[in-house]
């Protein structure tokens, strides 16, 4: 992202999203409705402390995609979650990157747009390693292509699913990195 303009359109929708959480405090202190406004600020704050822990896994690429995915309104919306000790996932930025880029955009192209499309990413930290659990909830257009393209992408990146589930609309693929 050494674009400037390209770094202005994210600052812009970071912004809005920004505005938009602020917007929702504001109309439910008018309203006065504290717990409301408690609960918001603590959603806040779990994002900022997730964003954090995904930031500090030392894979530049992977955690840059994984941070700005969403503002750009894609069909298959996105949420993480890192758990866990911190790890040093450096020497695995580049076909992390890759496969979470691959399989994003598989979604985004074969899903059923009329459909609230999402996908959970979960990091599971341990000393050594991290599992990595991809679920996807949706309505995926083609069950069997689906099948093959997770295949392939095992393949490719040289990984071994611990789970891998795909039915139409629901999907869990799950793997751990060994650092």
């Amino acid at each position: 992202m050494n674009d400037p303009e390209e770094m202005i359109d994210v600052f812009r929708a970071i912004r809005h999203d920004w505005l938009n959480d602020l917007q929702l405090i504001k109309a439910n202190l008018e309203l006065n409705r504290v717990e409301r406004v408690s609960e918001v600020v603590e959603m806040l704050v779990s994002r900022a402390r997730n964003e954090a822990r995904l930031s500090n896994l030392c894979a530049p690429k992977t955690v840059a995609y994984l941070l700005t995915y969403n503002l750009y309104r894609p069909a298959v919306s996105l949420k993480y979650e890192v758990v866990g000790k911190m790890l040093d996932l450096s020497t695995e930025d580049d076909y992390l990157y890759a496969y979470i880029c691959n399989v994003l955009t598989y979604f985004n192209d074969k899903v059923e747009r009329q459909v609230d499309n999402q996908v959970t990413i979960r990091m599971d930290l341990t000393e050594k390693q991290v599992v990595f659990t991809l679920d996807f909830v949706g309505q995926l257009v083609n069950v069997e292509e689906a099948d093959r393209f997770f295949i392939e992408q095992a393949a490719e990146h040289y990984m071994h699913y611990t789970t891998k589930y795909i039915h139409k609309e629901k999907a869990i693929l799950a793997f751990i990195i060994t650092t």
